[in-house]
């Protein structure tokens, strides 16, 4: 006899989406305009592969700059994909092509600390700031069933990003690094927190 609750179920866990959003790697400060990742950043491009080496990851986004790229670049690799470039102009019409693409599957897009904000806040509806300038290590895990109803888990991935400029630390404010990380992605339901994890 057909279960309706299993059939229901299943029609529930494939509608739903897993976008990773992701800041590219650190930059080379030189004050040009598409500037490369340093060697920081590209250590922080192969962590994020490695963090992602056991999930099905079904594409990889990024914008066509040098420093975007770069990050995306092993996750791709490592999946056997091509990075696909997107325009950041168009948020919505991206993520909507994005969604109806690769319904039910788990995609990666790489952007910048103004433009990954502004992803969140269409996948969700909510508001995010602007990523800080000298944070490199945000990673955001959306599950969305359709545009404006993503529940976001954010993770903090590689080594500490920290402000140039480090006043009145005590003890409460030292990031705690080294968990283990399990799958996110294969709990498939809204999560909310923060772990820091150190690949």
């Amino acid at each position: 006899m057909l279960n309706w609750q299993d059939v229901n179920a299943q029609i529930s866990k494939d509608s739903i989406t897993t976008i990773i959003l992701v800041r590219h790697a650190e930059k080379v400060k030189d004050n040009t305009a598409n500037p490369a990742l340093t060697t920081e950043g590209e250590l922080r491009a192969i962590k994020l592969a490695y963090m992602l080496r056991e999930e099905s990851v079904a594409a990889v986004f990024s914008t066509d700059y040098e420093r975007t790229l770069k990050t995306a670049e092993p996750t791709a690799q490592f999946h056997e994909l091509k990075v696909q470039k997107y325009l950041p102009q168009n948020q919505e019409l991206f993520l909507e092509n994005v969604l109806k693409q690769y319904r039910g599957k788990t995609v990666l897009i790489v952007g910048h600390s103004n433009t990954v904000p502004m992803m969140l806040n269409v996948l969700t509806g909510e508001n995010y700031w602007k990523i800080k300038d000298y944070a490199y290590n945000d990673l955001f895990i959306v599950n969305v069933v359709q545009q404006g109803d993503g529940k976001v888990l954010h993770l903090k991935y590689g080594e500490m990003s920290e402000p140039p400029i480090l006043a009145n630390v005590d003890d409460h404010n030292i990031a705690i690094q080294g968990y283990d990380v399990v799958s996110y992605f294969e709990y498939k339901k809204p999560m909310k927190g923060s772990v820091y994890y150190s690949a």
